[in-house]
């Protein structure tokens, strides 16, 4: 014959609740925290600054260099970016074109890049990851992400492949990649969109 309960039914409950009570503690500590191989991103969610540098080589008389600076307003509502975009000619002769340009941003579009980049199924890796297509077509997209706490966190790509995919982030000397890019690419499409200047380079510089 099976033994009763020596415990009252409400001592019984209360148990019950503190039990499920530390197993939901246990769960959201786990979920709170990086998962194995993910980088440790800093919490804070704007930058201070972002360094954008964009460069093309390919089957053209002439490359391509763009490079973009955007720095973060004292009221946090906006970044003040300055663009400078070059046309370097194959032919050493002849002078590249190049064109400045100011704009401003605002900071809801790098809080959306933030988010992508946080989002992101990042898996460790020993080295930046490149996955080339196909030939004269080569571009070169660097991001520097300056946050004011001393963190910085970079974004690459040297794949000529659809959103430029796998996308490299390091961060203290640690490698990540992502294969599965491309809310991240849209992103960073849409914000070179936002900053880079419709006019083509008219300033003519030896």
């Amino acid at each position: 014959m099976r033994k009763k309960s020596s415990l009252a039914p409400g001592v019984v409950s209360v148990i019950f609740v503190f039990l499920s009570s530390i197993s939901f503690l246990i769960l959201t500590i786990g979920c709170n925290n990086a998962a194995p191989g993910k980088p440790a991103l800093p919490k804070s969610d704007l930058p201070q600054q972002v360094l954008i540098h964009y460069s093309w080589l390919g089957l053209s008389p002439h490359a391509i260099r763009e490079e973009y600076a955007l720095t973060l307003a004292a009221d946090h509502q906006t970044y003040q970016s300055q663009a400078t975009l070059s046309k370097i000619p194959g032919d050493s002769t002849k002078p590249k074109q190049t064109r400045t340009h100011q704009s401003v941003v605002q900071s809801g579009q790098i809080k959306a890049l933030m988010d992508a980049v946080q989002a992101e199924p990042w898996k460790s890796t020993t080295k930046p990851v490149e996955v080339i297509e196909h030939t004269d077509d080569y571009p070169n997209w660097v991001l520097r992400l300056d946050f004011e706490d001393g963190n910085i966190v970079k974004l690459s790509s040297t794949s000529n492949t659809r959103g430029h995919l796998p996308w490299n982030l390091t961060r203290e000397n640690q490698h990540f990649v992502s294969t599965d890019g491309i809310a991240l690419s849209q992103s960073i499409a849409s914000l070179v969109k936002t900053i880079r200047p419709a006019e083509k380079p008219t300033v003519t510089v030896p």
